[in-house]
């Protein structure tokens, strides 16, 4: 399923990241990392037609700077499932003795 901006953004906020989007006058996508604490984390500006790379984008810098974010943790799974990673096992499996 392709993500879209606003779904990312939305994703983002519930997770906790303080992420947001505004079109620039010159018609460009401004992106915004960054939370009260710490300001600004990132920013980049993306042309309308470069929108799925602006989405790529976000998503990866809010890996980033956000690591210890359910976000984080969820891309990071699903990173390492796509691209051949063990799959992480339920608690009970991980506490089970090798031996048997």
């Amino acid at each position: 399923m392709e993500r879209t901006l606003v779904q990312l953004l939305k994703v983002l906020n519930q997770s906790g990241i303080n992420a947001a989007a505004r079109l620039a006058p010159d018609g460009r996508i401004g992106l915004w990392l960054g939370d009260g604490t710490r300001g600004i984390c990132t920013f980049a500006f993306f042309r309308r037609h470069e929108l799925d790379r602006a989405v790529r984008w976000l998503a990866d810098r809010s890996v980033v700077c956000y690591p210890a974010s359910d976000f984080a943790r969820t891309a990071r799974i699903i990173s390492s499932l796509v691209h051949g990673g063990a799959a992480i096992a339920p608690a009970e499996e991980r506490r089970s003795d090798p031996r048997k």
